[in-house]
């Protein structure tokens, strides 16, 4: 699913964030399975533990963002966002 969800992303350049956020919620499922041993919380926030106490900052930001624009809204993503992705 996460691999899907990059093919079809340029991240370097503006993005729309409803497509990254699948992505996102793939790749921190990804991450779960393989450390957890167990299927992956629905809810993405639940697994935003597997990541640096930085990069959940930076995910609150764009996810306030998405609810906050309609879903034609295009973001350029921070380094540190293109690198976790």
């Amino acid at each position: 699913m996460a691999k899907k969800a990059n093919g079809e992303l340029d991240i370097s350049r503006p993005i729309k964030l409803k497509k990254w956020c699948y992505l996102i919620r793939a790749l921190l499922a990804s991450l779960w399975i393989k450390e957890h041993q167990t299927m992956p919380p629905v809810c993405m926030n639940e697994m935003f533990g597997l990541l640096n106490p930085d990069d959940i900052d930076e995910l609150n930001h764009i996810i306030h963002l998405k609810q906050s624009h309609d879903e034609k809204y295009l973001y350029q993503l921070p380094l540190s966002m293109k690198i976790f992705t």
